[in-house]
């Protein structure tokens, strides 16, 4: 998620399970991958929630939780062309500090209902919804809306709603 968000970050989610949120295109989510197995005890969910801090190795990202950038929503039609433009429903996706990879191929998807399209912010170095498939939405664990740690990098990611 360079440049948004810096490895070292560490991050504040409010959980689903806390809030009904409701989430739009630009949101930061945190979520697991669509091949791992959800836990559905709580209180299991809630520890292995806690592991996201110490799991950010890409090596590992088919075990652990990973953060990302809602790019479509269900319904959506997202088109990734050659130079890097992502169109969500024809219209161009622009977001600022975005780092535009310049070796894709244009490539079409459409987001099933119950799944969101997501992409990481260091688009040339990311595993995301082009190479791990569609996210669904009992998935996401919530919404990331501050970079808490290092004090020195406290900034807002998402808006409150």
């Amino acid at each position: 998620m360079e440049p948004t968000l810096n490895i070292e970050d560490r991050v504040l989610v409010i959980k689903n399970e806390l809030f009904d949120q409701k989430f739009k295109t630009g949101d930061i989510v945190v979520f697991y991958p669509p091949n791992l197995i959800i836990e559905t005890n709580p209180y299991k969910n809630f520890i292995n929630s806690l592991q996201f801090w110490n799991t950010q190795s890409s090596d590992n990202y088919q075990n652990s939780a990973l953060i990302k950038r809602i790019i479509g929503l269900s319904g959506d039609e997202i088109e990734i062309k050659a130079d890097g433009q992502i169109f969500v429903n024809r219209i161009l996706y622009t977001v600022e500090n975005i780092q535009l990879s310049k070796n894709f191929t244009n490539q079409k998807y459409q987001v099933p209902q119950g799944s969101i399209f997501v992409l990481g912010d260091n688009r040339g170095n990311s595993q995301d919804s082009r190479y791990i498939g569609f996210i669904p939405e009992e998935n996401i664990i919530g919404k990331a809306f501050y970079i808490i740690y290092p004090f020195e990098n406290f900034n807002s990611l998402n808006d409150w709603r």
